[in-house]
């Protein structure tokens, strides 16, 4: 199951919407307050963990708006939140064409292969979709995808790499908790490089605090 190999697309904008299934025919204008609705109940029953619900009339929606991205991406996340993983894979592989574009579905592809533990597969994914040119609005994007390289490594017990991606997490978002904890709690660098790493890290002036509750938490972990 090779998401490398995606050739799927997006559909023609002024194809004609498929409403058959639904046993009426609607005009455009219909169709669109429709939706809108249809959103609204996805919402509601994804703010409700009723993630089943949701995936019911999420995959209506993606049907009548002619797969709009944020609709697809609405319908992937409920699924990924169900934990069903495999169904994440498979609609984001029939329409690669958005995906490719769009770093939101990018990262639900690339974390439902760690979660199928299909750890070669994400790796190589990884490498294939992200951008090694990026801008000061990729950032936190960027770390959240060299966290995931990350935990790729560690879970084939490769902490050279690891450490790299942790490292390079941080320096992208000093903000990524989770990357630092792993440095810190698993103690994969040395307590000097623990304290440089710190001082490093460029927070908001308003958010100093927040080095020292690191700061403070260093010699707790390792104790």
């Amino acid at each position: 199951f090779c998401l490398r190999c995606w050739t799927g697309g997006p559909l023609d904008p002024g194809a004609a919407l498929d409403t058959a299934a639904m046993g009426a025919t609607y005009d455009q204008r219909t169709v669109e307050r429709i939706c809108g609705r249809l959103r609204g109940l996805v919402q509601e029953a994804f703010q409700k963990h009723l993630f089943a619900t949701a995936i019911f009339y999420a995959d209506k929606l993606v049907s009548l708006s002619n797969f709009e991205v944020d609709d697809l991406y609405t319908l992937a996340e409920c699924y990924f939140k169900n934990r069903e993983y495999r169904r994440v894979l498979h609609l984001l592989r029939k329409h690669g064409g958005i995906v490719s574009v769009d770093d939101r579905l990018k990262l639900l592809a690339a974390q439902s292969l760690f979660e199928c533990q299909d750890w070669e597969e994400c790796r190589r994914y990884l490498e294939d979709n992200t951008c090694a040119d990026i801008t000061a609005d990729d950032l936190k994007m960027a770390s959240v995808f060299a966290l995931l390289r990350g935990k790729v490594f560690e879970a084939t017990e490769n902490q050279e790499n690891a450490l790299v991606w942790y490292e390079r997490a941080v320096q992208l978002d000093p903000y990524c908790h989770e990357a630092l904890d792993r440095l810190v709690g698993n103690h994969l660098v040395s307590l000097e490089r623990e304290v440089a790493l710190l001082r490093s890290l460029q927070f908001h002036e308003d958010d100093e605090w927040l080095r020292h509750l690191y700061a403070a938490r260093l010699p707790a972990a390792r104790g």
